[in-house]
């Protein structure tokens, strides 16, 4: 409420939204922008996923195969790099997020 309206991007990270029931959901978004008004928030996301739906299993198996692109990596190559590195990003951000929700109940 009465914020100076702006428009900024978003990079990876968590967020959180509140259900006209007064309930909160997190979410985990990659990338995108953020419109703030005085009277309301817009997020445009290129991905944002529930932390319901996110699984523990799925995301430790992302994660393990980050870290192998990552140990395998050309790092003479910095586009193939920029790649293991996102992909690493996206695991730790999907289980942290996953984590805390659980941690919530």
């Amino acid at each position: 409420p009465k914020h100076e309206p702006y428009v900024t991007v978003l990079g990876l990270g968590e967020g959180r939204i509140t259900t006209k029931d007064g309930g909160v959901e997190l979410l985990a978004i990659i990338g995108g922008f953020v419109q703030v008004r005085p009277d309301r928030v817009l997020v445009l996301a290129e991905s944002a996923d529930l932390a319901a739906d996110l699984d523990l299993t799925t995301i430790e198996k992302a994660k393990a195969e980050a870290e192998q692109a990552l140990a395998q990596v050309d790092h003479a190559n910095p586009g193939a790099v920029a790649t293991a590195r996102a992909a690493m990003a996206r695991a730790l951000l999907h289980l942290n997020v996953a984590e805390r929700r659980r941690r919530r109940g």
